[in-house]
This record gives C-alpha cells, structure tokens and sequence, in this order.
C-alpha cells in the first residue's frame, strides 16, 4: 500500500479475511451479578462513603447516614466511562 491511497482495496481486505479471518474478539466470561455487586460495593471510594456512614450514624445522624448508603451503589463506578466516538458521546464499560 503506497502512502498516496487511502485504504486498503477490496481485493486486499477480501485476501486478509480469507487468510486471517474476520477482526473479531472472542467474547470473554462475564462475571454473575453477585460477584459485580459486591465489587462495586467494596472499591476504596465506596468504601470511604461505608465508614462516612458509619460515622453519622455514631453521631446520631439517621438520615444522613441513609443518603450516602443510598449513594453508594449509583453513578459512574470505576468499571464504567463516558467517552466521545464520532461525534457523540457514548457510554460503556472501561476494559
């Protein structure tokens, strides 16, 4: 392929399907819901929210205490992002 053209041909991209295959990953095993509730619990922010918490509950606050719990397992996590593709923004899991 010279620097002027901008892609391969199709003749070319038929040649590398036959002799590679297509360019696609093998699906990965997916952990069960359990084990990624419990990650999502126990990661070190969620878990400074757990002893926030913790602490307002010591100190007689209920209704605190129960807004960080509640928080605790919503919004964006360690194991998800935002990121802009083509023009628009998407969302997906960070690998």
């Amino acid at each position: 392929m010279s620097p002027a053209q901008p892609g391969s041909t199709s003749a070319e991209v038929a040649r590398r399907l036959a002799g590679q295959g297509a360019n696609v990953l093998p699906a990965g095993r997916r952990a069960p819901m359990v084990v990624l509730l419990l990650r999502e619990m126990v990661h070190f922010f969620a878990l400074m929210l757990w002893v926030a918490a913790a602490l307002a509950l010591v100190a007689g606050m209920p209704q605190p205490a129960l807004a960080i719990v509640s928080e605790t397992g919503r919004g964006a996590h360690p194991g998800s992002q935002r990121v802009d593709a083509d023009g628009r923004e998407r969302s997906g899991a960070a690998s």
